[in-house]
C-alpha cells in the first residue's frame, strides 16, 4: 500500500478542482494564472487532444501580457517550442508528436526550466522527467469526463471544462489556494 502523493517539500498534494462553463472562463483561470506566472515557473498541461490546453494557455498568454494577448498563443503541434515575450518570458512547448524519451531531450527543453523562462509545456505526461521537482500540473478534462462515478445527466454545453491542479511544491500550492479562493472565471468545487 502507498500513502499519499507528497511533493518535493514533502508535504501532501491536495487537488484544486475548478469548472470552467465556457471557453472564455477557461481562458479566464489561465490568465489569472499567467498574471501569477515569473520567470523559473513551469506548468505542465495533461488532458486529451481537444481537452482545452491551448485554450488555457492562451489565457496564460494573456496574463503575461503578451503584445497581441491571448491571440499571441497557438498550438506549436509541428513547432514545438515558441518563444513569447511579454511582462515575462514565457516558452509554449507541445510534446504531442513526440513519442519517445530520446525526442523530447532532442529539443533541449531542460535549457528554457533553468530559471529564465516561465514553461508551459502540453502533453506534459510525455515526459515526467522533464519536469522539474516543483512544478503546476493541471489536467483538463471536459466536464462529462470528470463528473464523480460519471452518473447523472451529461451537461449539453461541449465547452464545459474540469480544470484540476495540482500543485508540486510550495509556490505553486499558495498560487493554487489563492486561484481557488474564487478571484477567477471558474467556479472553484
Amino acid at each position: 500500500m502507498t500513502g499519499p502523493l507528497t511533493d518535493a517539500d514533502g508535504q501532501k498534494v491536495k487537488n484544486i478542482l475548478f469548472t470552467c462553463k465556457t471557453t472564455a472562463q477557461t481562458r479566464g483561470l489561465g490568465r489569472q494564472l499567467g498574471m501569477m506566472l515569473r520567470p523559473g515557473d513551469t506548468v505542465a498541461l495533461v488532458g486529451g487532444l481537444g481537452a482545452g490546453k491551448t485554450t488555457f494557455t492562451q489565457g496564460i498568454g494573456a496574463g503575461a501580457q503578451l503584445p497581441r494577448g491571448h491571440a499571441s498563443v497557438r498550438s506549436p503541434s509541428f513547432v514545438f517550442v515558441h518563444e513569447h515575450r511579454g511582462r515575462i518570458p514565457l516558452v509554449h512547448i507541445d510534446l504531442y508528436r513526440l513519442e519517445t524519451p530520446a525526442e523530447v531531450a532532442g529539443l533541449g527543453c531542460e535549457d528554457y526550466l533553468l530559471g529564465d523562462w516561465a514553461a508551459v509545456i502540453e502533453w506534459a505526461d510525455r515526459a515526467p522527467g522533464l519536469l522539474p521537482a516543483e512544478h503546476l500540473r493541471v489536467e483538463i478534462e471536459p466536464v462529462n469526463d470528470c463528473r464523480p462515478g460519471r452518473a447523472g445527466p451529461p451537461t449539453a454545453d461541449r465547452r464545459a471544462r474540469c480544470i484540476r491542479f495540482i500543485p508540486h511544491g510550495r509556490r505553486y500550492r499558495r498560487i493554487s489556494s489563492q486561484l481557488s479562493s474564487g478571484r477567477t472565471g471558474g467556479t472553484p468545487q
